[in-house]
């Protein structure tokens, strides 16, 4: 078993992702980067329950134009954001997003349309995302959900 930083012994030994149970310090082995939750300012929670849709149904007939399970999904996620988010402006720092999904969709086909729906709202553009905590649960009550967390990453702290 791995010791933390802190020193304790009580860590996931996932090798991409390493998370202590007593301080809640992130490690993250892809780019040696290490998070504390001092380091992670909470900027946007939520969670919803909505018909996840798949990237694979983003464009009709292999076109450019948006279906419209993709348009529903993306104008009602950006309009529980927008929501959840009034009074803020959408962040420009980096991005830290954790989100759990309720579903049997694969979860690396609902990652890009959340993303879609909250730029803009939460953050200005997706490409300012540097970590992505991303998994699947098994659905509650025949329900799909969505649990939303989206940190800004204080890089003075960064070690």
């Amino acid at each position: 078993m791995k010791a933390c930083k802190c020193g304790s012994f009580a860590i996931n030994n996932d090798p991409a992702k390493l998370l202590c149970d007593v301080c809640y310090a992130y490690e993250c082995g892809r780019r040696d980067g290490y998070y504390q939750r001092s380091n992670l300012k909470n900027i946007f929670d939520m969670s919803c329950d909505i018909d996840l849709v798949s990237v694979n149904n983003k464009y009709c007939n292999r076109s450019y134009t948006l279906t419209k399970e993709y348009r529903a999904y993306k104008e009602m996620m950006s309009s529980l954001a927008a929501f959840h988010n009034r009074g803020k402006d959408a962040s420009q720092g980096r991005i830290y997003f954790d989100a759990t999904v309720y579903t049997r969709i694969d979860t690396d086909n609902t990652i890009k349309p959340t993303f879609d729906a909250l730029e803009k709202i939460v953050y200005k553009n997706d490409s300012q995302i540097d970590d992505i905590h991303f998994h699947r649960e098994k659905k509650v009550n025949e329900r799909e959900r969505i649990e939303i967390k989206v940190y800004e990453v204080d890089d003075e702290i960064k070690k």
